[in-house]
């Protein structure tokens, strides 16, 4: 439809007008998020705003500029889009990444996870902008469709995959440990080195290092050693003669234990007649510890004394007996 030249005149002065208006709003949007709120906005931000501004006054005042298959607002449509979901990803970055996760829950996000959540946002833009601006509405949406079985194939082929990124986005929000924290994973008494999007490193107290998957990290109970405190109590058994006095051997037991390295004074050790066992009572010793690093050595300090102790007492660590009666046949 060609308008009137007095009314053209109007919306082109209109629009003079109007897309100087708009840019300036925008980049006064974007250096307020960027000044106060950490934002990080770039080039592509300013270029945001000039396809926005431009698009608007377009779409408001309804003027089309169309050169052959080139169409002006169209175009523009789908630049401010594409361009729209970089600003809405820097958003993302500083609100939920950062201002959420990093600030508010002291956790760290990959950056791998980052990234990916950037390429879906920036991918929906694409698709929105290829089917509903570029192409009929419904015949991209009907592509994808007949692609399923391809997508199921490559589903199978990264569920392992996919499994440890949801598995390392639980582990980082839920925070069951983190890096410094000691854990007794399975028969591995080991310390948290790194949590990433793949696997959990630990370092145990033999210096190895272990990479396990998070899919089979939180497949398992996991006991951490340093939540809610480093102080944690530890146990030791140990068989005695059924002659000797309970009482006698628990004090015995417990000065011994004292006496070791690493071994806390508070909360004081305490030890338990556990069980009658055939050849000796058994009793167990709670201690605590907070020094992970120097398991093997408090454990190897604590059953030193106890022996030293035994012996210094005249008390017995029996071991198992068993009396065979033979017979034999008359002749």
């Amino acid at each position: 439809m060609v308008l009137p030249l007095e009314t053209m005149t109007k919306k082109l002065i209109a629009l003079a007008v109007a897309v100087p208006i708009f840019y300036w709003i925008a980049v006064a949007l974007g250096r307020f998020l960027k000044r106060r709120a950490g934002v990080a906005l770039g080039a592509m931000y300013r270029l945001f705003c000039i396809a926005l501004a431009l698009y608007l006054p377009l779409k408001i005042l309804r003027l089309d500029w169309r050169v052959g298959p080139f169409d002006l607002r169209r175009d523009l449509r789908a630049g401010a889009i594409l361009l729209g979901a970089l600003f809405l990803t820097a958003l993302i970055h500083r609100y939920l990444w950062e201002g959420y996760f990093l600030e508010k829950r002291k956790t760290k996000i990959p950056k791998f996870l980052r990234e990916l959540a950037a390429l879906v946002v920036f991918a929906i833009a694409a698709v929105f902008v290829l089917d509903h601006i570029y192409g009929e509405g419904g015949a991209l949406a009907g592509l994808l469709a007949g692609s399923g079985v391809a997508a199921i194939i490559l589903g199978f082929a990264m569920q392992d995959l996919l499994g440890n990124i949801i598995s390392g986005i639980a582990l980082s929000i839920g925070k069951p440990f983190k890096p410094g924290d000691w854990l007794m994973f399975e028969t591995h008494h080991a310390e948290v080195i790194e949590v990433n999007w793949r696997s959990t490193r630990l370092l145990t107290n033999d210096h190895t290092t272990l990479d396990i998957p998070n899919n089979q990290i939180v497949r398992h109970t996991i006991v951490n050693l340093s939540y809610p405190t480093k102080a944690h109590a530890m146990r030791i058994t140990v068989g005695i003669d059924y002659a000797v006095p309970p009482n006698f051997v628990k004090e015995v037991i417990i000065n011994a234990a004292k006496e070791s390295f690493g071994v806390l004074q508070r909360p004081e050790p305490k030890c338990f007649l556990k069980e009658f066992l055939d050849s000796s009572v058994q009793y167990e010793l709670k201690f605590w510890m907070e020094d992970d690093a120097m398991f093997n050595d408090i454990f190897d300090s604590i059953r030193t004394n106890i022996w030293y102790a035994l012996e210094r007492n005249k008390i017995k660590v029996p071991f198992p007996t068993r009396t065979l009666h033979i017979e034999r046949p008359e002749r």
